[in-house]
């Protein structure tokens, strides 16, 4: 069996991230729905958070700076409490458990802010995992090669045994610059699967 380990990404893979449908959760008006997605997601504040470099309160701040006052009181629900927003891809729980069966290692590599270590117990497949490396506790973000690097050397991982699944192309393309397989997740189980028996891996 050539892969031990497997990288995890988690937004649109073991839980649906959907800017929209987070600020629909806390609004039903049309026009401030559109002006808090924008204001809170389509910007280099929420990157920040997601980096570490920057508290929730320090992102409060930058974020009612570009909205109406109005709004100030839902960018701060939102920022504060987003993860109660969650809902898990419970088609992904069968193939995780499938992996740890086969006994490969879970490994989460995942851009996301600290509130994770928070949310993090909520998520059903997560509970399978061997370790996790996220973001904002290291200051490093995918796609950048520094983030693999450092996953590789955190947990002493041996690039070739390694297989990384993420749902976007330009993490892939980045892993395997550091000599690691993986696969685009697209939503579609069955394809997923399909690549992960082909491999082996489940």
């Amino acid at each position: 069996m050539k892969y031990k380990i497997v990288l995890c990404d988690m937004g649109q893979v073991l839980i649906n991230f959907n800017p929209e449908k987070i600020v629909a959760h806390y609004t039903d008006d049309p026009q401030s729905a559109m002006i808090l997605k924008k204001a809170i997601f389509d910007n280099q504040v929420w990157l920040d958070l997601d980096l570490g470099i920057i508290t929730n309160d320090e992102a409060i701040v930058l974020i009612c700076e570009k909205v109406p006052k109005s709004l100030h009181d839902l960018v701060r629900s939102i920022i504060m409490t987003w993860p109660i927003t969650n809902t898990q891809i419970e088609a992904m729980i069968p193939v995780i458990k499938a992996i740890k069966e086969k006994g490969l290692k879970l490994i989460l590599a995942s851009n996301t802010s600290l509130m994770f270590h928070e949310f993090r117990k909520a998520i059903d497949a997560l509970k399978m995992f061997d370790g996790f490396m996220i973001s904002a506790d290291i200051h490093q973000a995918k796609p950048d090669l520094v983030f693999f690097e450092t996953l590789l050397s955190r947990f002493d991982l041996d690039p070739a045994e390694c297989f990384l699944i993420d749902d976007k192309l330009e993490n892939i393309e980045s892993a395997a610059q550091c000599g690691i397989d993986g696969a685009v997740f697209t939503g579609n189980i069955d394809q997923l699967k399909t690549i992960l028996k082909y491999n082996e891996i489940i």
